[in-house]
């Protein structure tokens, strides 16, 4: 079955609560958040499980959000379309040039503290960001995390006190239009990563990278022992990071590093959140 085709029933099981065959491709996920599934056997998602096994979809096979609500791949989609549906499909890998003038950048205000005037999450121009005043920026990997960051089930305050939450970036809001934000803003960043081979990475590069914002090593520990934790995801990762993150200096990259390479696991982002808001379709 091909990439897309798996896509669809994982949209399809999202939709109906049930296939009659569980695609391979999904049976990991399914087992990822808790759900026996077996490959070419009829599976059952209970409504607890849906909110979990659709951040899982999304994370597996890099979905946008557009696709989330589109709940659908056309499979004989052209680039433009995969382009805006799936940021890892080799077909859709085209280069976006960034119009400064158009609003690239989602931000928000974080819970808590100043809130720069923002009633929601809006787009903004990159060259706008520096005109909110805020101390410093709170760059966000995951768009569940960014959006339900008054769900987080550790304290972010007083490190984050006076900043301002920027999602780091998806197809919809491409990361050039962060980047260049950060760059422009010239403040400093706490990176809020996913917690994986990939995320701790690509965090390195975020344009005035000062920390890492982590719940703790006990927390991190308690994450990657529960339901969602994942072999699977980091065992696909870690080629393409190690020789990178081996070579990490900053601290909290590389206690967060030995942490995951000591379990060989990694833990499902959703975990630090009390709860996950629905998506729609």
């Amino acid at each position: 079955m091909s990439k897309i085709k798996t896509i669809n029933k994982g949209f399809d099981l999202l939709r109906l609560g049930a296939l009659p065959r569980c695609p391979a491709g999904l049976a990991p996920i399914l087992h990822d958040v808790g759900v026996k599934a077996v490959s070419g056997k009829p599976v059952i998602l209970a409504p607890s499980a849906r909110s979990r096994f659709s951040a899982r979809l999304q994370a597996r096979f890099e979905l946008s959000e557009k696709a989330m609500k589109a709940g659908h791949i056309p499979e004989q989609a052209d680039r433009a379309t995969l382009s805006a549906l799936m940021a890892d499909e080799k077909a859709s890998r085209v280069k976006v040039s960034l119009d400064e003038n158009r609003p690239s950048v989602l931000i928000r205000s974080i819970p808590g503290t100043d809130d720069f005037g923002l009633r929601g999450p809006i787009a903004i121009r990159p060259k706008d960001l520096a005109s909110y005043g805020a101390k410093g920026v709170l760059c966000i990997e995951n768009r569940q995390v960014f959006d339900a960051l008054e769900n987080l089930c550790f304290p972010i305050l007083p490190k984050v006190e006076k900043h301002i939450a920027v999602f780091r970036g998806c197809p919809e809001y491409p990361q050039s239009g962060s980047e260049t934000a950060l760059k422009l803003a010239g403040i400093p960043v706490i990176v809020f990563p996913d917690y994986d081979p990939s995320g701790l990475s690509l965090a390195m590069s975020v344009p005035g990278m000062a920390e890492i914002l982590w719940p703790g090593r006990r927390a991190l520990i308690e994450a990657i022992n529960s339901v969602g934790a994942s072999q699977e995801k980091y065992m696909k990762q870690t080629p393409g990071s190690r020789r990178k993150l081996d070579s990490a200096t900053h601290p909290d990259i590389t206690e967060i590093w030995q942490i995951l390479k000591g379990f060989g696991r990694v833990p499902a982002q959703e975990a630090f959140l009390s709860s996950v808001p629905d998506v729609e379709f």
